[in-house]
């Protein structure tokens, strides 16, 4: 997992967070036992610099080549280092952190900031008689798209043979069918 953080990346962040004036510097995330009671009312209502959130529905991200997640992190979510909470979030997608696929559409924390607005996420009940294959062939346009199915749906379908009616399968970017 080497290769993700980049140290001179964060002594920068830290050598600007010292040029911030301590009035608006933002606040710290300190565990809760460890916070500081607060003095005095004027020292609760001390500003605090707040990042811009990006609105509620762009929450996803979908992976472009050449994505890594501590890239995303950095780009997104200020912090590098953020790759292993990228990773938590979309453990029942990514069996691994060193590996993500163009067309993943990974669960990105609320303060991310400027995410590009996520397409919307296609679907597909699968019904009595139904295989991967026909529903590549029927949904994506060809039928041996019908891994990127199996991948896209890891944390619901254990074995590509076995589908089950009634489930909701979401369906890879790009479509080709009707």
């Amino acid at each position: 997992m080497s290769g993700h953080a980049r140290p001179g990346v964060l002594a920068i962040a830290v050598a600007l967070l010292a040029l911030i004036p301590p009035a608006t510097r933002p606040a710290e995330a300190a565990p809760a036992s460890r916070r500081p009671a607060v003095a005095s009312a004027a020292a609760a209502q001390r500003p605090v610099a707040r990042l811009a959130v990006a609105p509620a529905r762009a929450r996803a991200y979908l992976v472009r080549p050449s994505d890594t997640l501590s890239r995303i992190a950095e780009r997104y979510l200020g912090d590098p280092a953020r790759w292993r909470e990228l990773y938590a979030r979309n453990r029942n997608l990514l069996r691994s952190p060193d590996v993500i696929r163009p067309g993943d559409r990974l669960r990105l924390p609320p303060d991310a900031i400027g995410l590009p607005l996520a397409p919307p996420e296609r679907t597909y009940t699968v019904a009595k008689g139904d295989s991967l294959t026909r529903i590549a062939a029927a949904e994506l346009g060809d039928p041996g798209r019908w891994p990127e199915l199996y991948r896209q749906n890891r944390g619901l379908i254990r074995s590509p043979d076995l589908l089950q009616p009634g489930w909701t399968l979401r369906l890879p970017p790009g479509g080709g069918g009707p």
